[in-house]
């Protein structure tokens, strides 16, 4: 399935002076509009004939080697916050520095496009390729189905604005935060994560005056308790410290020391849980 305009922003412009990079619509909100302006199509020069359809715009893609069928009958897609239509497109106009589109068959949610920067991502399918958005449902994200004509709304990815939710395996090179520095105006700090052959997870504190760290209650179904391993740091005393034992029918961890107060910050790991074993090393074919 071929998608033309595939990952271009757009911004929503609600002045007459459309801008650069910008759509407008004839309406307040998706659903009762009628016509889409997509301003400075990111294509070469596209035309077919006297007449035809002339599309401009700046970009290394060939308009009509990848996309000669764009045209009355095509399906044009649009992803915003989270959520997409679709809409049937009846007629295609050419003007200076962007295209009009006439639409009807709305498929989608209704939503207000109110004034100012809206990020808009648009896809058309041409016309012919029976284009339909399976499991269609506000804040999924589109994947290709490897069949012509068919994109489909994960279930399982989703995306509201501000939360990317993934259910199951997220595989990454690196996975980092990043955000504006606490201390330091006009700077941002950035941190990756702690990395290791498990699917970690651990607790850490300071015990004072007590034989035992509480464990919490949901311990002993998150993790195999044959995998914790507790790292004990004396604080201000140089008298041992030992694990007594850990029961995590009572979701306790006993401590043990040579002194009558036991006072120490512990780390304590645990492998979490899961339906399958991590595999750590692996053919790359695999």
């Amino acid at each position: 399935m071929a998608l033309y305009q595939n990952s271009y922003p757009y911004v929503y412009n609600s002045g007459e002076s459309p801008a650069s990079g910008s759509f407008t619509i004839d309406n307040g909100n998706w659903a009762s509009s009628t016509e889409i302006r997509l301003h400075d199509v990111p294509f070469e020069t596209y035309g077919s004939g006297s007449g035809g359809i002339q599309i401009t715009g700046s970009s290394d893609i060939t308009f009509e080697e990848y996309y000669p069928y764009l045209g009355p009958g095509s399906i044009l897609f649009m992803i915003y916050s989270g959520s997409t239509w679709s809409y049937t497109i009846d007629t295609i106009t050419d003007a200076t520095g962007y295209v009009i589109f006439d639409v009807t068959n709305l498929s989608g949610p209704s939503l207000e496009i109110t004034s100012g920067i809206k990020l808009i991502q648009f896809a058309i399918v041409p016309a012919g390729a029976g284009a339909q958005i399976l499991n269609d449902a506000d804040n999924r994200i589109l994947t290709a189905t490897g069949n012509q004509g068919e994109i489909n709304a994960e279930a399982n990815l989703t995306w509201d604005g501000n939360e990317l939710n993934v259910q199951g395996i997220l595989s990454a090179e690196e996975k980092n935060f990043d955000i504006p520095h606490p201390s330091k105006e006009g700077w941002r700090l950035r941190y990756s994560v702690l990395e290791g052959p498990e699917r970690g997870v651990y607790i850490r504190g300071k015990l004072f005056n007590k034989n035992y760290i509480e464990l919490p209650d949901y311990w002993k179904d998150l993790i195999y308790e044959d995998s914790i391993t507790v790292h004990l740091t004396n604080n201000r005393t140089s008298m041992p410290h030992w694990i007594e034992s850990i029961n995590l029918d009572e979701n306790r961890i006993y401590v043990g020391a040579e002194c009558t107060i036991v006072n120490v910050h512990y780390i304590i790991y645990a492998e979490r849980k899961a339906d399958a074993p991590l595999i750590i090393e692996y053919k790359a074919e695999q």
